[in-house]
């Protein structure tokens, strides 16, 4: 047996394999589309899909923190308060540079 004929043997083996394995894997997959879940037979699809809003959607805090924003803070609070979140908490600080001048 030549080197060649070791080579030819090897992808025979591979191909079979992977032959055997992919016409597996369309075995259950037929299978698993021919058998719905028994919900399934009871309601419609529509009711088995999730709602937008659970009430198990866990609490986010945003905090939007500025400083000398005060000609792009209104803008940015009002885009966040239009976010459509049930547990939504926001809070907003602002702060602005105080100049003093001295006179001379």
């Amino acid at each position: 047996m030549t080197l060649q004929d070791l080579i030819v043997a090897s992808q025979v083996l591979f191909l079979l394999y992977f032959i055997g394995i992919n016409s597996g894997y369309l075995v259950l997959s037929v299978a698993a589309f021919l058998t719905p879940p028994p919900q399934m037979h009871r309601q419609a699809l529509h009711h088995a899909l999730p709602s937008a809003h659970t009430s198990f959607e866990p609490p986010i805090s945003l905090i939007v923190t500025a400083y000398n924003e005060e000609a792009l803070i209104v803008s940015a609070v009002r885009s966040l308060l239009q976010l459509d979140y049930s547990e939504l908490k926001f809070s907003s600080s602002t702060m602005a540079r105080q100049t003093t001048r001295s006179k001379s």
